[in-house]
């Protein structure tokens, strides 16, 4: 399965910064750090950057976002289109990749590291956590979600399992449901709520 993929700058905001910086003064034809929707950003608790991609007869302009993720690790929470209503996924992994090329030329003093484009729940879980997704799934009505209780207990089911496995990442799990049939819009809905059961049962598990 195709998937988007997500890159990790493992540095300190002071190496991050420098990238930035450096980007912002220099005369890249295709990339700029947009200070301005920095600044602007709703989640007045986060410091994140924000670079500019303008785009060609090849790939559609975007913004892509990066984000604090922990401890001297940064990451790509998203690229989002700016002239057109979404990225296929080629599109999206085209624009990360560009960016990653654009982070090795700037020789920064970071590393950096770059998920695999083909991936699976099964590959990453193992079968029967992909079951249970898929037990999900299949039963669930796709125009309520996890809305009532049976779809409700099977979903948390899922979740609980997929907990054990950190590489299960929520762009995949989205990526998953889509290919299962689920809409984007509840495919981003149920993502949510699997990003917030995972957080949740780290937390009580510390």
């Amino acid at each position: 399965m195709k998937v988007f993929r997500d890159l990790e700058i493992h540095s300190n905001r002071e190496g991050v910064d420098e990238f930035a910086t450096g980007l912002r003064d220099s005369e890249n034809t295709y990339w700029r750090r947009d200070e301005e929707a920095e600044r602007t950003n709703n989640l007045a608790s986060e410091k994140p950057y924000c670079f500019v991609r303008t785009g060609d007869e090849v790939l559609p302009s975007a913004r892509l976002w990066l984000f604090e993720k922990g401890a001297q690790t940064w990451w790509v929470s998203n690229i989002v289109p700016t002239e057109v209503q979404q990225l296929t996924i080629d599109q999206y992994n085209a624009i990360l990749l560009d960016f990653h090329r654009l982070l090795d030329e700037a020789n920064p003093k970071f590393s950096v590291v770059v998920s695999e484009e083909d991936t699976t729940v099964a590959g990453i879980a193992g079968s029967e956590v992909d079951k249970l997704l898929r037990a999900f799934s299949n039963n669930a009505n796709k125009s309520t979600g996890s809305a009532h209780p049976l779809d409700r207990q099977r979903w948390f089911n899922f979740i609980i399992a997929a907990s054990q496995y950190p590489d299960l990442t929520t762009k995949l799990i989205v990526t998953s449901l889509m290919e299962l049939g689920w809409s984007e819009e509840f495919a981003h809905d149920l993502g949510a709520e699997y990003s917030l059961g995972i957080e949740l049962l780290q937390h009580q598990r510390k």
